[in-house]
This record gives structure tokens, C-alpha cells and sequence, in this order.
């Protein structure tokens, strides 16, 4: 339920030598609908948070920030043994694109978004190999208890992932409407073909719907179905498995090499257009077909980074919808992804909040 889904990172070194490096994220419109997702009052299917199809992002500056180093360091696994982390030996980067998911690491091993560089290729926020996750530019060891989760919302031992953090199996899942953690899955809502969890549990929250099953995602009759494979959901942070394209007019995966919709062409390593639009730094394809690629939104018709700290908001699966990556939610009014759940913070998707606080009808926590 950590909203870090990032099962999914497509590579697009070769596609995109004209952008630069850096990332950039999406308000809804309307109300809860009778199932719990998120009405447009508009009834299109914005990806951006003005609805405008631009990637204005609602008073966000759009910059990007977060970017870090990836440290990497020895550290224990889940069972106590010594995990080493993934090497980080690309030291020399050549020019061209950088820093966005799956692209060159920038000059000093530097990646947007909070991502982490590992043998000089960046990946995403809440991103992992070998055991462990990418947590603003660090990879830490993940899947034991009060560990940050894994890629794909997955921890060890049968534990739920809440909120990006491995919880351990009877503990609460946050809320009464996600209920407890059994064996993996959290008991209110969001298991695999069960009813998606919703994400705005107040008229003042932005996130998106969302599931607590490992690898799942919402779908358009908000049940929650594996995720990334072709015809299936697209995964949290638009992912799609295997080099495939998230169609953003429809919220599903299109297989590498098979045709977009709405006459965009065919789908390519992560952009359609053959290659030629929805990708990082490409111009977002027509017919709202938008950015096909992990983690882009659009952006004066730009596809750029979503989902970190400090960036836009990516487009959730529910219309209206809006998700950011683990420990952050979409700050309403600004459409840009902030720290979640603390004291004083906005309250996660599903109004979640750390022991020891609530989440209010302002959308806070206290």
C-alpha cells in the first residue's frame, strides 16, 4: 500500500538525446464516486493536475529536486546476514540524457526524483535490486520488519506493505478501511481481485486509489488485478513490464511492439510513435494517449518526472487520481509530491498517518 510501485523501469538512453537531465508531475476535479474512485467533473482523463493536458502543475515550479547519490554500503538483510549492496562502478557517464529512471546516471552519480545510481544506470524512487530499494538516492536493505518495502510493494515473511514500510502480519494496516495485515495483504480492501482501497478519503486529499496486493494495480472497474503485462493495468508510477507502453486514455499496458491507440503508432521500449513520443524529454503523444514511460507526466507538452520529492504528481489509474511514490502524497493545491503522514504532514493515500497521529478532515495529521 506504500504506493511505491515501481515494478517496472524501461530504458530510453537511446530514444531521447535531446532532453536533459532532470524530472519533473498532476489536481483531480469532482467528487467520490459511489465505489470509491474519484469522479472528473470534466469527464476527460487529464494527466496533469490542472486537467489541461499540458502538465501545468497547479503553482508547482516543476523544477526537479531530489536528486542523490547512491551510497550503497554493506548492510544487514532481514535475516541479520551481511547484504552487500549492488555495485556502483559507472563512474564516467557519456553525454547525452541522464538522470530520469533507466537513463545514465548524471555527473557525480547523480540521479533526479530521489533516485539512485547503480552501475551507472538511475533507478526510480522506491526502485530496488538485489534485496534492496532505492530511498531518496540511498539503496537500503528492504522486506523485514519497519524496512522500507521492495520493488512491486512486496516484503518478506508474509508481511503488508503500508505506506512504503513492511509491517509484520496481525498489525494494523493503518485505517479501519484497510483493516489488518494477513499474510501479505491487508484485510479491508485491495487484495487481488477485491474492491481498490480509496485514496481520497476527504474532499481535500488528491492521492489516488490504490491496492495492497503485492505487483497489483486498479483497474477502470476499480478492482485490483496484476499489473504491467499487456491488456493488464497499468502499475503504479505508469509502469508497464518489459519495455511495454502505459496508454494513458485507457490507464493500460500496451506490449512492446504492439500499436497504441488513438493512431500513435507502435509502442517501443516504453514511447509510442515508434519511439517518438511519450518517453523522457519526448513530446507527450495526441488523443490522450499523453507519456507512455515510468514516472513522466506531461509537462508543457513534455514528458518529464513524475512522482518524487518535490515533483509533479503522476496520473493514478482512478480519473482524478493522483500518486506519488513511497512516504510522499500529492499536495493538494500544488499537484506536487511531499512528505506524508508525519505530525503536521498531509495524511497518505487512504488518509493514512504514523502511530501516534490521525488524519483530519483537513487532510492532515495530528
Amino acid at each position: 500500500m506504500g504506493l511505491a510501485r515501481p515494478g517496472v523501469v524501461v530504458a530510453f538512453v537511446a530514444a531521447a538525446f535531446a532532453s536533459a537531465c532532470g524530472l519533473n508531475f498532476d489536481k483531480y476535479q469532482g467528487g467520490s464516486g459511489s465505489d470509491g474512485s474519484v469522479e472528473d467533473s470534466s469527464g476527460g482523463m487529464p494527466d496533469s493536475p490542472t486537467g489541461d493536458g499540458t502538465g501545468s502543475s497547479g503553482g508547482s515550479s516543476g523544477s526537479s529536486s531530489g536528486a542523490g547519490s547512491s551510497s550503497g554500503g554493506s548492510s544487514s538483510g532481514p535475516d541479520g546476514s551481511p547484504m552487500d549492496a549492488p555495485s556502483d562502478t559507472k563512474k564516467d557517464v557519456s553525454p547525452g540524457p541522464c538522470g530520469q529512471p533507466g537513463e545514465s546516471c548524471c555527473t557525480g552519480d547523480m540521479c533526479s526524483g530521489g533516485g539512485c545510481c547503480n552501475a551507472g544506470t538511475c533507478l526510480a524512487r522506491g526502485e530496488g535490486t538485489g534485496g534492496t530499494t532505492c530511498v531518496d538516492g540511498t539503496l537500503q536493505t528492504c522486506g523485514g520488519p519497519g524496512q522500507p518495502c521492495c520493488a512491486g510493494e512486496s516484503c518478506s515473511g508474509k508481511r503488508c506493505c503500508v505506506d512504503g514500510t513492511c509491517i509484520m502480519s496481525g498489525s494494523s494496516c493503518g485505517t479501519t478501511q484497510t483493516g489488518t495485515c494477513n499474510n501479505g495483504t491487508c484485510s479491508g480492501c485491495g487484495a487481488d481481485m477485491a474492491t481498490c482501497c480509496q485514496g481520497a478519503m476527504n474532499g481535500m486529499s488528491w492521492s489516488g486509489n490504490f491496492c495492497t496486493a503485492p505487483n497489483d494495480a486498479c483497474t477502470s472497474a476499480n478492482k485490483c488485478a496484476a499489473c504491467g503485462g499487456p491488456g493488464q493495468p497499468c502499475c503504479d508510477g505508469a509502469g508497464c513490464n518489459a519495455g511495454g507502453c502505459c496508454d494513458r486514455s485507457t490507464r493500460t499496458c500496451v506490449g512492446n511492439g504492439q500499436m497504441c491507440s488513438g493512431g500513435t503508432g507502435a509502442c517501443k521500449n516504453g514511447a509510442c510513435g515508434g519511439g517518438t513520443c511519450g518517453g523522457p524529454g519526448m513530446p507527450c503523444c495526441g488523443n490522450n494517449v499523453e507519456c507512455t514511460s515510468p514516472y513522466t507526466s506531461c509537462q508543457t507538452n513534455t514528458c518529464s518526472g513524475c512522482g518524487g520529492p518535490n515533483e509533479p504528481c503522476c496520473v493514478a489509474n482512478n480519473v482524478g487520481g493522483y500518486w506519488c511514490s513511497v512516504g510522499l502524497a500529492c499536495k493538494p493545491g500544488m499537484g506536487t509530491c511531499t512528505p506524508c503522514g508525519g505530525s503536521g504532514q498531509i495524511c497518505c493515500a487512504g488518509g493514512v498517518c504514523n502511530v501516534g497521529t490521525t488524519c483530519n478532515g483537513m487532510n492532515q495529521c495530528m
